[in-house]
């Protein structure tokens, strides 16, 4: 809806809307979430620690159940930035600025510690480095351009290396065989769970259904457990269900001193549920550090049981220990672990050792207001590919859409080529590296990701490019 907005009001006044305006958004845009990540990286494991197995994920929300939804930004953002960096008169001041940034672009592409992502990344660029090698006006009018280029290549190599050495990108590289087959057969379940009939076959299930097919066609192992809000009238109650793990999460204020009391009302509704409880350095998925306690099975009835845990969360980080915990954000998680159970919570109480409340809603009077979930299981939220993803939820007819939609747009954007311009060339290989993603993810699950490549596929088609000055 958003993008069909964008279109009928770029129609109608072209004059607000180029490809220069654009490219300077995106490039904003891109030096945001640069800087945002390596304050998280900073943060959490600190810039060199490249051996924990913490993933970054920005300020894309979105990522609490997964999804590689910070990685198809970076892709369909990078090539754009680096052009608009290069399309300067550099002096030396400025060639130091590019290097710095896009050395701070490609370390933050890779601390994602995604492996598609590394191969999108090296796609989306290969339309830039064409374009800057065959045609040097593209960058600006300097004689040193292409040294700049394999100087760029050396650089990015070097901290390739460097980021290869360590400990966790190495495991995630052993694993890719077991990935690609639980991949194989996530994508076989998914196709079974298309209804067969022609009109299924030609328009799809709808969008946004396939979890809700997920849940109810996967075996009890597999479902995900469901968070749900009871209304009383003198109370408000939170139930979760065993199943997959989701947790029931709340960030609170950072503290410096790191010992608590918490206090949970709660009662099991039916035999075996079994309380865990997680107190986390997080941001919105993964965790650097965690202290977790099994509360343990919860005898059923009607009364309201008090557990009282007291809780410490330590770490080594030696003098920057107190300026660290003065800025990182902790997460109080709950999750019921018994299979087939569920466990009704009527208040979360955590305290620190001030006495100072630090949870808000902590009775569900407003709902889940102020509390989030996460999920362990990815697959049963994402179908993890981006052709599958259109077959399952609009059909062959939405599959084919796509398909002569991104035709179109390599179409448009050879023909802008060949006419002397190369902004449409440049925003196609930040298209490629969103598709090439897409083989192993579900980049469209997040509104904003689509609404950028929305914004794309309409400055591609119909901005006309203008001359691009370097200033």
């Amino acid at each position: 809806m958003w993008v069909g907005l964008i279109y009928i009001l770029v129609r109608h006044n072209q004059m607000l809307f180029n490809k220069r305006t654009l490219f300077n958004g995106i490039t904003l845009g891109m030096s945001l979430t640069i800087a945002v990540c390596l304050i998280e990286r900073l943060l959490f494991t600190g810039l060199l620690d490249l051996s924990k197995d913490y993933r970054i994920a920005g300020l894309f929300s979105g990522m609490h159940i997964g999804g590689a939804y910070i990685d198809s930004y970076l892709v369909l953002a990078l090539p754009v930035f680096i052009y608009t960096l290069l399309h300067r008169q550099r002096t030396a001041v400025w060639t130091i600025l590019i290097y710095i940034s896009v050395l701070a672009s490609v370390y933050i592409i890779y601390v994602t510690y995604s492996r598609t992502t590394y191969l999108a990344a090296v796609f989306c660029v290969l339309p830039l480095l064409w374009v800057a090698y065959k045609n040097q006006r593209v960058i600006g009018d300097n004689s040193d351009t292409k040294k700049s280029i394999v100087l760029l290549g050396l650089v990015l190599l070097t901290i390739s290396l460097l980021v290869f050495s360590g400990g966790f990108i190495q495991k995630r590289v052993v694993d890719v065989p077991a990935d690609m087959e639980n991949r194989y057969s996530h994508w076989k379940m998914v196709l079974s769970l298309k209804q067969k009939d022609v009109f299924h076959h030609l328009f799809g299930m709808g969008l946004g259904q396939y979890p809700l097919h997920y849940f109810w066609s996967s075996n009890s192992d597999r479902r995900p457990g469901v968070i749900g809000i009871k209304h009383a009238p003198n109370s408000h109650t939170v139930l979760l269900s065993g199943g997959s793990p989701v947790y029931l999460n709340q960030h609170f204020e950072p503290q410096k001193m790191r010992v608590f009391s918490l206090m949970i009302k709660a009662r099991a509704l039916t035999p075996g549920s079994h309380l865990v409880i997680y107190l986390c350095e997080k941001s919105y998925l993964f965790s650097a550090d965690c202290l977790v306690r099994h509360i343990g099975a919860i005898a059923p009835g009607s009364e309201w049981q008090k557990v009282n845990v007291s809780l410490t969360l330590d770490n080594s980080l030696g003098k920057f220990q107190g300026v660290r915990d003065s800025f990182v954000p902790l997460s109080l998680g709950l999750v019921n672990t018994g299979q087939h159970s569920l466990l009704e919570i009527e208040s979360v109480t955590l305290r620190n050792s001030n006495g100072k409340q630090l949870i808000r809603n902590h009775e569900f009077s407003h709902g889940t207001h102020h509390w989030f979930f996460t999920a362990d299981n990815h697959l049963a939220w994402h179908v993890e590919n981006l052709f599958i993803y259109f077959w399952f939820e609009l059909g062959i007819i939405g599959l084919l859409i796509f398909l002569a939609l991104l035709s179109q747009l390599l179409l448009a954007a050879l023909g802008s080529y060949k006419s002397g311009q190369a902004e449409d060339i440049i925003l196609f290989g930040g298209v490629c590296g969103l598709v090439f993603i897409g083989l192993f993810n579900s980049p469209f699950d997040f509104p904003r990701i689509l609404l950028l490549f929305g914004l794309y596929c309409i400055s591609i088609l119909i901005f006309e490019s203008e001359p691009y000055k370097t200033t």
